[in-house]
């Protein structure tokens, strides 16, 4: 491969880079607007180091799962999972076996009391 082939390949390389960063400048350059007049996405990265508005107070809930520590962007969405849940068969089933058990420990402890008083 000769020299000139190699600075031809540097040269791509390079215009391959320029194009990255002046995209990366111009994501910037909209955050950088977004700081300046969208209140929205303050309160978003305000939220994020951990202040909030005025009016608002802060719960702690303990012993749940850890939330994500990133935050999507002013605008963003969770994608979240399907909810699990029980089918209305099972629910069933265990309610009639609930009942089944309380019923016959009803029907055990009359039966023990009439025993004791004759």
């Amino acid at each position: 491969m000769s020299a000139y082939q190699q600075l031809e390949i540097e040269r791509e390389k390079q215009l391959e880079n320029l194009a990255a960063l002046h995209a990366t400048y111009e994501e910037l350059l909209v955050e950088k607007q977004a700081w300046e007049s969208d209140r929205d996405t303050i309160a978003v990265h305000a939220r994020e180091l951990g202040y909030g508005a005025g009016d608002e107070r802060f719960i702690r809930i303990v012993g749940r799962m850890e939330a994500p520590k990133e935050m999507p962007g002013a605008g963003g969405i969770y994608i979240t999972g399907e909810p699990q849940f029980l089918s209305n068969k099972t629910l069933l089933i265990v309610s009639i076996i609930i009942f089944v058990l309380m019923l016959l420990s009803i029907i055990i402890v009359d039966i023990l009391a009439y025993i004791k008083n004759v």
